[in-house]
């Protein structure tokens, strides 16, 4: 995995975030009115800008009608989906393995970095990272690049962090308000774990097993 950029634009402030409702058209309304002036640090802390009506009626109309990524089974070979991390040499070397798990963390803030650098801060890191769902504001393609990899656009890009062994994304809501395509295209293959069979994640389902439990991840997103 590549480092995060240490250089760029500012982040988005996360004020933009404060009583964001569970409509998609909050969701949908927010992502068009993100208009950062050239002469500011961070745009205005506020919802809307009135004079950006024409773009709020684009992005609507550019992300409203997007179609659904096509909910697939794993292909018949590699894990299908099923990881025996036993089997993988994903273990600490006492046997034990450590996860973080982070969720509605996408949103391209200063505190996502934070959140995302703290996770594997410690000592030791995690073995494998988990982000639960929900990349800010609509999943579109622009939004996976600055809010979990690192690309700077708008705003200095914020990056999703891997444990020593690897790392996964459920699909959230708010992936699935542009149809969830950059979350499966451009999300899902930094993820994965490199030493399995399938090196990537190939779906927005999957199960992490060991002999004394499992995590079962569903896709309640897509519907």
């Amino acid at each position: 995995m590549a480092s995060a950029p240490l250089v760029g634009p500012s982040r988005k402030p996360l004020e933009r975030y404060v009583g964001l409702s569970r409509s998609p058209g909050d969701s949908l309304v927010r992502a068009a009115a993100i208009n950062p002036s050239a002469n500011l640090p961070r745009p205005p802390s506020q919802d809307f800008d009135t004079s950006q009506v024409l773009a709020w009626i684009s992005k609507w109309l550019e992300t409203a009608g997007s179609t659904r990524f096509p909910f697939q089974a794993y292909p018949q070979q590699g894990e299908q989906g099923h990881y025996d991390l036993s089997q993988l040499g994903v273990l600490a070397d006492d046997g034990s393995i450590r996860i973080a798990l982070a969720g509605d963390w996408g949103t391209g803030t200063d505190v996502a970095q934070q959140v995302a650098n703290s996770m594997v801060a410690g000592n030791p890191s995690p073995e494998l990272t988990i982000h639960l769902g929900d990349i800010y504001y609509v999943g579109t393609g622009s939004e996976v690049q600055e809010n979990c990899l690192g690309v700077n656009g708008q705003y200095q890009g914020v990056f999703w962090r891997s444990g020593t062994k690897g790392s996964f994304a459920l699909n959230g809501n708010h992936e699935m308000y542009s149809g969830g395509i950059p979350y499966v295209n451009d999300f899902l293959p930094t993820l994965g774990i490199p030493g399995s069979q399938d090196k990537t994640q190939l779906r927005s389902y999957f199960c992490l097993e060991m002999p004394q439990w499992r995590i079962i991840a569903i896709d309640t997103g897509y519907n």
